[in-house]
């Protein structure tokens, strides 16, 4: 039997909020703006990349360090023991400074993913994340109006709602609505809402159960009257 988040008598009905056992994963069957990027072998999405850590950033600092190339008349170098005086390459960034050149370009959020009874998914820290997600910066601006800066606080949002979405889908916080007369026969029930609020409340299902049982008042009215008229 699924988990029960909620329930109330309304017009002599009863709401159910009961938990949606059988949910879509948020990140395969829906769309976002965003990319996910995992590294933890114990993420649900593993699959989505074969990237590695390094790599991913050096692709999303590309552009700037292409400009950076240019400027210096250098190419980096991909080994970390190039001398400083190299004639044809120069050292290659060190990680805060690809970090910084990767974020010039988009919008990144490092997160964590944890496994077990106490798991879900956290915005993390650079140094000690299980993966990336970000939005480039030209998506963000077809997205959102306003400077950069508020251009990237609405991204930085977006991304952390994202990663609300996916912990409350890991944690089972996934929910659909029942609508039972008072004979405890169903009226209606809709499947797959998400919290309105971190963690657990619930008040569009609720309202969409009530507005059911409004309907379904509704029709029993008038189906009375018009049964009495053909007495």
């Amino acid at each position: 039997m699924s988990y029960e988040f909620h329930t109330e008598e309304y017009k002599g009905c009863t709401i159910r909020i009961e938990q949606d056992e059988h949910r879509e994963d948020p990140r395969t069957d829906y769309d976002h703006l965003s990319t996910m990027i995992p590294w933890d072998n114990e993420h649900p999405h593993k699959d989505m990349t074969d990237y590695d850590r390094e790599e991913f950033i050096r692709s999303l600092a590309a552009s700037q360090l292409e400009v950076r190339e240019k400027l210096i008349g250098k190419e980096y170098s991909r080994f970390d023991d190039t001398d400083e005086d190299d004639p044809d390459f120069m050292p290659p960034p060190d990680p805060d400074d690809l970090i910084e050149m990767a974020c010039f370009d988009n919008v990144i959020l490092p997160y964590n993913y944890y496994s077990g009874s106490q798991g879900g998914v956290r915005e993390g820290d650079w140094e000690r994340c299980t993966g990336y997600i970000y939005i480039p910066m030209n998506v963000a601006r077809d997205n959102w109006s306003g400077t950069d800066v508020e251009i990237r606080a609405a991204a930085e949002a977006c991304l952390r709602a994202e990663l609300t979405e996916l912990d409350n889908w890991v944690n089972g916080n996934v929910a659909g609505w029942i609508a039972e007369d008072p004979d405890g026969e169903q009226i209606a029930s809709c499947w797959g809402y998400y919290p309105d609020e971190y963690p657990k409340e619930w008040d569009d299902p609720i309202q969409c159960a009530r507005d059911a049982i409004d309907h379904w008042a509704t029709e029993q009215h008038e189906l009375a009257i018009q049964q009495c008229m053909n007495i």
